[in-house]
């Protein structure tokens, strides 16, 4: 949960189809006191036509998370360097699971040259 800072504006990136929550949340993170509440407060149903089967989508929305946080000095140049490994590891396996192998490789090497 986060308290809400009287006045500052608080929105989702547009641009973005996939990781739109993770960008949200990185973004508030400095901005103050969050806690939790042990109840649930949201049901999320995943259905079929989920948004993480477009794999493209991912992998052009990961792309953008990581130059805005770069260019906003959210992260640090050693996190730079974990979150593109992972990234690409998370796109080399996602691809490799729908049969994608060679696509799956050309990801994994385009995330570890940023």
């Amino acid at each position: 949960m986060i308290r809400a800072i009287p006045g500052k504006e608080y929105k989702f990136d547009e641009r973005l189809t996939h990781g739109e929550d993770l960008d949200f949340l990185v973004s508030v993170a400095d901005c103050g006191l969050y806690d939790f509440v042990p109840e649930k407060i949201l049901i999320y149903h995943k259905g079929s036509t989920s948004t993480m089967r477009n794999l493209d989508g991912l992998s052009r929305c990961y792309m953008l998370l990581i130059e805005k946080w770069i260019d906003s000095k959210i992260i640090s140049n050693f996190q730079f360097i974990f979150l593109k490994i992972k990234i690409g590891k998370i796109m080399l396996l996602s691809y490799t699971s729908q049969g994608r192998v060679f696509k799956g490789l050309i990801e994994f090497f385009r995330f570890l040259t940023l």
